[in-house]
């Protein structure tokens, strides 16, 4: 049996000091689990002693206790509107992908007045024929229609959407155009979006996560300060700065790693900047072409992708962010665009991530290990991209989510889902990264999996056990997942999370 207070179970006011009891605490480093323990919780940390108010019991049952999991990578409020959106994921073709958004529209029988529909999750580098204007025209009339890509850097409107959205030309955006719409797209009045993103908070909860980087494409500074005056505990949040508002996080005194909310949950994340696009809107910026088949219609003016900013005005900005104590997270997929960012990352000393880092040449990785800079590496893509990494990267994808090279050279590695281009869900990429499969297939370049630990570690920021001093962010697990199978890690569930001595879900 399990006590848990009305102050535990609705995160309100300071966190009562407890105990755990009967808990087998699980070292990620060595597959090693304690005899059963009593774990105390005082002052919102771990203990070897019970706390002078400890009233609180939590009992374990011989569970495993490991650290809390965070995902690096997360677009909160897009991840949190997705549910609204059709669904085009599993469309092979543009023709399907129209059926699909005309048969919601018969469903829902929308009126011209409604607010645009937004569809998701398209993959059209291997669609036989181009997404035109001329096909969702003819499904969706005159009822404003945007459906947005798998990895959102690109984005098919009808011509009722341009219209609405004052956007010119063929009806299909890459990168910045594309995120400028997503931005217009996001808007929900602000106690609609509070209470998807609570909904979606806690289910990420149930998953054991315990913190986020949050690199949603505004200023969210002002929207999460909010969120925590008014209650919010459910997640650590690390909010990303944009270049548009590197400024104003300056002229404000921010620093990455500043407590910005008296509960020390919200905490200022890194300067994001984008430095080329996406593997399947074929805008990875690559040092070599992207190679060329039936299905891989590359644009011949940008046949190795796109870059988004010179490696000049990149310096500038990680120069000017780093002077002010502010640290960097570049997106870079293809491996020319990984190559000049770890140019810049040289050139100005500054420290931080390589976002996805999905394409990256063997001299590169090991710059990367001497530099000390992280690779935030979304696991789960692999499963999505591998088809198209064979079509388009044919001739290179041994330097493809090269996982298990980075971790021989020493590269510290952070997973992310980069929701909602793929679930919030730490056990989806933790199980991609050892299995390199989506369980149908075999294992894709199996040569590059990493091991139980070195995916859970990954997952943990590093954290391999909880030890005393240690911040009370902990799950308690059913089973043992070095003795869980392979393929089953992606469906592990916590009975319990804890963040900061909190209990944010049970199950028990």
């Amino acid at each position: 049996m399990t006590a848990i207070s009305p102050a535990l179970a609705t995160h309100t006011g300071d966190a009562p000091d407890l105990v755990i009891r009967d808990a087998r605490v699980l070292d990620l480093a060595t597959g090693r689990a304690s005899s059963p323990t009593d774990l105390h919780i005082v002052q919102r940390r771990i203990s070897r002693r019970p706390g002078p108010s400890q009233v609180e019991e939590v009992d374990a049952d011989g569970r495993f206790v490991i650290p809390g999991l965070w995902d690096a990578h997360v677009h909160m409020a897009q991840w949190a509107m997705c549910s609204r959106w059709v669904s085009v994921a599993d469309s092979a073709s543009a023709a399907e992908a129209a059926s699909i958004v005309r048969a919601h529209l018969d469903r829902s029988r929308r009126t011209l007045e409604a607010d645009t529909l937004v569809g998701f999750g398209f993959r059209d580098s291997r669609w036989p024929e181009p997404p035109t204007l001329e096909v969702l025209d003819e499904a969706t009339g005159q009822h404003p229609t945007v459906l947005l890509s798998g990895d959102l850097h690109s984005a098919w409107l009808n011509s009722a959407a341009m219209a609405r959205h004052g956007v010119t030309g063929s009806g299909h955006l890459v990168e910045e155009e594309a995120f400028a719409l997503t931005r217009q797209l996001n808007h929900l009045p602000t106690a609609a979006l509070d209470r998807r993103i609570n909904e979606t908070a806690k289910q990420a909860a149930s998953r054991g996560v315990v913190g986020i980087v949050d690199m949603e494409m505004s200023w969210t500074m002002d929207e999460w300060r909010r969120r925590f005056a008014e209650g919010f505990q459910t997640l650590c949040v690390r909010p990303a700065i944009y270049p548009q508002w590197l400024e104003r996080a300056i002229d404000e005194g921010l620093h990455s790693g500043d407590l910005l909310d008296p509960s020390g949950l919200l905490i200022a994340g890194p300067l994001k900047v984008v430095s080329d696009g996406s593997l399947t809107a074929r805008t990875a910026y690559c040092c070599e072409p992207y190679t060329s088949s039936e299905l891989g219609r590359v644009d011949p003016d940008r046949d190795r992708g796109v870059v988004n900013i010179s490696t000049g005005d990149l310096a500038h900005l990680m120069s000017r962010a780093w002077a002010n104590g502010i640290e960097s997270a570049i997106h870079a997929i293809g491996d020319q665009a990984v190559s000049q960012v770890l140019d810049a990352f040289a050139a100005t000393g500054a420290r931080g991530s390589i976002e996805h880092a999905q394409l990256v040449r063997p001299s590169d990785i090991t710059r990367m290990a001497q530099l000390g800079i992280r690779a935030s590496v979304q696991p789960a893509h692999l499963l999505d991209d591998r088809d198209a990494m064979d079509d388009l990267w044919a001739d290179r994808t041994a330097s493809a989510f090269a996982c298990a090279s980075m971790a021989e050279a020493g590269v510290a590695m952070t997973f992310g889902s980069d929701a909602p281009v793929a679930p919030l869900d730490p056990w989806l990429a933790i199980q991609a990264a050892v299995t390199r499969s989506d369980g149908i297939r075999e294992a894709w370049h199996a040569e590059q999996s990493l091991n139980v630990s070195q995916a859970l570690l990954s997952s943990t920021r590093g954290v391999a056990s909880l030890v005393p001093g240690a911040e009370a962010d902990l799950l308690l697990l059913d089973e043992n997942p070095f003795d869980v199978a392979p393929q089953r890690l992606a469906a592990t569930r916590p009975s319990l999370t804890m963040l900061d001595g909190r209990i944010t879900h049970s199950g028990l």
